[in-house]
């Protein structure tokens, strides 16, 4: 846990560049980085839930510290997200232009939010019972 939290911060601005180049060139413009980018911020997600269930068990001061250093995390994940939101409202277009490989690329972000959904889904139905 201590190499992650030594890890994050390159971690998390290597997701913000890879975004920004993303971004930067367009939606129509090939789209290598969208998914080692929601890859590592997968990850680095499940660092964050996990360090916050752990900071829950401290004192409100340690859970308002953690939050506060996954703040530029959140960020990205959000800038992220609105990315895939453009470019999903552009699949017609995209295809027009060939891109297919993007709408793959999209199509497979879809695919695991989805799974990692139903694994909260799962999770919650099970806490409830």
């Amino acid at each position: 846990m201590v190499q992650s939290f030594q890890e994050i911060s390159s971690k998390v601005s290597l997701c913000a560049s890879l975004l920004n180049d993303s971004t930067r060139d367009g939606p129509l413009a090939p789209q290598p980085n969208l998914l080692p980018c929601h890859f590592q911020l997968l990850r680095l997600e499940a660092f964050r839930n996990e360090t916050l269930h752990q900071a829950k068990k401290g004192t409100s001061e340690d859970l308002i510290t953690v939050k506060a250093y996954f703040e530029k995390l959140d960020k990205v994940v959000r800038d992220f997200d609105a990315w895939i939101w453009e470019l999903s409202g552009m699949v017609l277009e995209l295809v027009r232009e060939g891109r297919m490989d993007t709408v793959v690329k999209i199509l497979k972000i879809c695919e695991v939010e989805g799974r990692e959904d139903e694994k909260v889904s799962q999770v919650y139905v099970c806490i409830r019972s």
